[in-house]
């Protein structure tokens, strides 16, 4: 080997080196950054239900099971699915599990809590990747936890997230249209939410009467479901309800496993927080669980970071943030609020890369129930604003002026309803709750609805 050899042998290996370790990293990061940004642009032309897609999601799955040595056949498992107030129902029921003395991981869109300590959830996604679910998971069984509440959403479900973990109770809170994106119609949603309640010899399936899919769920499940209803008959059912802005009073009959009744007082207010009261109360006395220290749990339970949130302020304001992002939840909350015959003005927008067929129809529920309507953003992720907006403006015939405005930049938005705002007045802040993050086209911003209102009011 002569000299120009070994020479030339050795700047190609201080080449590579470079290549790999290099001092400078800038145009290494440029290089990584682009990568992403490529893939980022090919993960968005497939469709979301592409057989590509999915197997990409199975073979995560089966990654992330296969490494996590399925810590959750140790606990005992409690799903909470459904497309509204999946969060405060699965919240309602480890708060009554620790009273109870159980040792609990709560899995939830808002928070994660383990084994006592509790955070929030900042992935703003209800079921997480496979990987750190089954993280979670097994951080759990480490701690010690016997009882495990997981909220489930469709997504979850479809994309493998949650296969293979063995549910030992299931709670459907209630179905209407969302997240149409992935599921293309209806039936497809409810038949994809259906798969958790598929009968197993173990499994015990809690499910709403008053749910216009009821008979498509109860086929799941298979003859014997647990039944819960405000309206008509079924095993656990409301006997009496006083429900209004200073709390809740209601009385539960149930006839299984034996006739009794119970009566449950909490600050949760509204009447949409009983719903929730009466699906967790059924779940956890079908468990086994005792009537006093549920009680206990939820007599001083003021709710969930977001969900008719109230912030406190001086200016005779009822200020509430509230997650609502669909055109039920919308109405849910609109129509609860129309009862105090307050002047209400509603500052909401629509996800970008989500189901559009629903922005329409969220703005024909805004323009019906609230007095004012400001129109901004929401998270537009990749989609353009402008294109959102005029999606939702559609049914909103009322001309911009003092009960209608478009401001799409989100903190001018809530500023401008603020100043709007006279003394009685409500203010609801719709759609991002308590996420500490907007998702824009340019990245994640840091953000809270909340801190930009006590902000404004200081």
């Amino acid at each position: 080997m002569n000299y120009t050899t070994i020479t030339n042998t050795f700047y190609r290996l201080k080449l590579i080196v470079k290549i790999f370790y290099p001092r400078d990293r800038t145009w290494y990061i440029s290089i990584l950054s682009g990568a992403m940004k490529i893939l980022s642009t090919l993960r968005h032309m497939v469709w979301l239900r592409s057989p590509l897609r999915v197997g990409y999601h199975w073979l995560r799955w089966c990654i992330a099971f296969a490494l996590s040595g399925n810590p959750a056949k140790w606990m005992y498992v409690i799903g909470v699915t459904g497309t509204k107030w999946k969060t405060t129902t699965s919240t309602l029921i480890a708060t009554a599990l620790e009273k109870s003395g159980r040792n609990v991981c709560l899995l939830t869109t808002a928070q994660v809590w383990m084994s006592g300590e509790k955070s929030e959830n900042q992935s703003k996604m209800t079921m997480d990747s496979p990987f750190k679910l089954w993280k979670h998971i097994h951080k759990a069984k480490q701690m010690g936890v016997t009882h495990l509440v997981l909220e489930t959403s469709s997504h979850g479900i479809y994309y493998f997230r949650n296969f293979w973990i063995r549910y030992d109770i299931v709670a459907l809170t209630n179905i209407s249209q969302d997240h149409l994106d992935l599921h293309g119609s209806m039936d497809h949603y409810v038949a994809t939410k259906a798969k958790l309640f598929k009968q197993e010899h173990w499994k015990i399936c809690v499910l709403p009467r008053d749910c216009e899919y009821f008979d498509i769920f109860a086929a799941q499940a298979g003859p014997h479901p647990v039944t819960y209803s405000m309206k008509q008959p079924a095993d656990y059912q409301t006997r009496s309800l006083v429900a209004d802005a200073d709390g809740i009073d209601i009385v539960i009959k149930s006839s299984t496993p034996l006739a009794e009744e119970a009566r449950i007082t909490t600050k949760l207010v509204w009447v949409f927080n009983a719903e929730n009261i009466l699906t967790a109360y059924t779940t956890l006395r079908t468990m086994g669980i005792e009537t006093a220290p549920i009680q206990d749990a939820w007599e001083d339970f003021t709710g969930v970071p977001g969900r008719m949130e109230p912030v406190p302020n001086t200016r005779w304001l009822t200020i509430l943030v509230d997650y609502a992002h669909t055109e039920t939840s919308l109405r849910s909350v609109l129509e609860t609020l129309k009862h105090n015959k307050q002047r209400i003005i509603i500052v909401f927008g629509a996800t970008g890369d989500r189901d559009t067929t629903k922005r329409p129809k969220m703005g024909a529920v805004a323009h019906e129930l609230a007095d004012i309507v400001v129109l901004t953003d929401d998270d537009t992720y990749t989609e353009p604003s402008s294109r959102i907006i005029e999606m939702v403006r559609k049914w909103i015939p009322r001309p911009e002026g003092d009960t209608f405005q478009i401001i799409p930049d989100r903190k001018e938005a809530i500023h401008w309803a603020l100043r709007k705002a006279q003394s009685g007045d409500i203010v609801l802040i719709a759609g991002k709750w308590c996420e500490t993050v907007q998702v824009t086209n340019k990245g994640s911003i840091p953000w809270s609805d909340r801190g930009i209102v006590e902000e404004f009011l200081r």
